[in-house]
């Protein structure tokens, strides 16, 4: 009875340690976002991708009012309310705590508990803290970078597509009257 005690002993003893050492090395990894300032440059890129979809139906609308000019109040507050539709419908649908677990699932993957430890003595220490106060007084002007390169593609290809629904708007009119 004595012999198969032991090895269920030694089994959920490895379990309760394993389970201990992952809930440590979670701790350091939401520490190490902390004091990164992850979770504040996370929450920066979902207020982004709201801007981002509020930003486009602006540009949509100005460009049908120039292509369509004869359309009637009831038509612009359809569109109206397919530009909100579309607002709201674009919403990130990802929450900064799932992208604080899906980074400290992947990063931490990559890292003992002892490397962890000693990279939050680094970010700790007054070069790290100096490394992260550069990294977030960097982070809006490269941001912005992208933003600007990816808005000349998006207005490109927003362009493209006015001129496309016009185009179909136009062969719809001309067949209508052609009917």
């Amino acid at each position: 009875m004595r012999s198969k005690v032991i090895p269920v002993l030694l089994l959920t003893f490895a379990f309760s340690s394993a389970v201990a050492d992952e809930a440590s090395k979670l701790a350091k990894l939401s520490e190490l976002m902390r004091v990164q300032g992850l979770t504040q440059m996370i929450e920066r890129q979902q207020t982004y991708c709201r801007d981002q979809a509020k930003s486009i139906g602006p540009k949509i609308v100005g460009e049908f009012k120039k292509q369509v000019p004869e359309a009637d109040g009831a038509v612009w507050q359809e569109i109206e309310a397919a530009y909100q539709a579309f607002v709201d419908t674009a919403e990130p649908n990802w929450t900064v705590e799932e992208a604080v677990g899906i980074w400290a699932e992947h990063y931490g993957a990559q890292l003992t508990e002892a490397e962890l430890d000693q990279i939050l003595i680094f970010y700790k220490s007054p070069i790290g803290q100096k490394d992260i106060s550069a990294t977030q007084k960097a982070m809006p002007s490269w941001s912005a970078f992208f933003a600007e390169r990816n808005q000349e593609v998006l207005d490109t290809a927003l362009n493209a597509y006015v001129e496309r629904l016009t185009a179909i708007v136009q062969r719809a009119r001309a067949a209508k009257r052609g009917a």
